[in-house]
């Protein structure tokens, strides 16, 4: 008689493991195709359950399906909505569902580059500035001067564009971006 192995991963509950290991790669195959229609089928954060959140601790973590992630793809990014999941009233984590999961991985394909972190820090007086590492200058090509767009998508994630001729598109909220009355405009 086989004896069911399960473990308790901390992304999808309970996860059922063969006794043995697939021997071939179609056995391997028929295995991953039992795991992900398990995982997609699973709904682990059921509506007005509270859940302890990973990062506070605290029983928060409520369901939600008005999650959104972005996916970086080389130069662009794609923003997929209406992500069912849990989110933490207290200090807003966010954990999607396995089938949500899936279906990013899915839309992502082949993983892109890690992401650079680029910190923000006082320069004086209050005033933010920030420290690029040396491989993003290279890449990007930033000098000193180069102009930056920053376009704000979330609370958590912003679009940067990098403006190598000094000059930036006109924006309709950007006062500077009309010539004041009285002032001639150098072309």
């Amino acid at each position: 008689m086989k004896r069911k192995i399960t473990i308790q991963d901390p992304d999808f509950g309970r996860i059922e493991l063969p006794d043995i290991a697939p021997t071939g790669q179609a056995e391997w195959n028929r295995m991953r195709a039992r795991i992900r229609k398990k995982l997609v089928e699973k709904i682990v954060f059921q509506v007005g359950t509270g859940y302890p959140c990973p990062d506070c601790g605290q029983k928060e973590l409520r369901a939600a399906e008005d999650l959104s992630m972005e996916i970086v793809r080389g130069a662009t990014v794609v923003m997929v909505v209406n992500l069912h999941g849990a989110r933490c009233r207290r200090c807003g984590t966010e954990i999607l569902e396995p089938r949500e999961t899936l279906r990013l991985d899915a839309i992502a394909g082949v993983a892109s580059e890690p992401d650079e972190i680029v910190r923000v820090t006082t320069i004086g007086r209050g005033t933010l500035g920030t420290y690029w590492p040396k491989d993003v200058e290279r890449k990007m090509d930033l000098k000193p001067g180069t102009r930056l767009t920053l376009r704000y998508l979330s609370r958590s994630s912003a679009l940067l564009r990098v403006s190598r001729d000094g000059t930036r598109s006109p924006s309709r909220r950007d006062p500077s971006s009309k010539p004041s009355r009285g002032v001639p405009v150098k072309k």
